[in-house]
């Protein structure tokens, strides 16, 4: 287990469920490799298609929102938050 994990199962388990979530998502993956390496442009660029793609999607609308975030873009950030939230108030109450 994860030396981060405090030996919780639970922890182990969101650990578990936070890579999934990227292992198999190229697209995230490649966006989040090209924002590590200092191109935040091709990064939003490359989740911004995915989205139009997938406009309900959690993972893509999450990372958009912490790149924004990073570039101090607060107003970008906010608009994808605001998204992720309604996507979650729709889960809440069974759409």
């Amino acid at each position: 287990m994860c030396p981060h994990a405090g030996g919780s199962r639970q922890a182990g388990k969101r650990e578990v469920e936070i890579l999934w979530k990227f292992l198999f998502r190229p697209d995230i993956q490649y966006a989040v490799a090209l924002h590590s390496t200092g191109k935040a442009d091709a990064a939003i660029a490359r989740l911004e298609k995915a989205l139009v793609a997938h406009p309900n999607d959690h993972n893509i609308l999450e990372a958009l929102a912490s790149f924004h975030e990073a570039r101090g873009e607060r107003a970008s950030a906010k608009q994808y938050a605001e998204r992720l939230r309604a996507i979650d108030e729709r889960m809440t109450r069974g759409k």
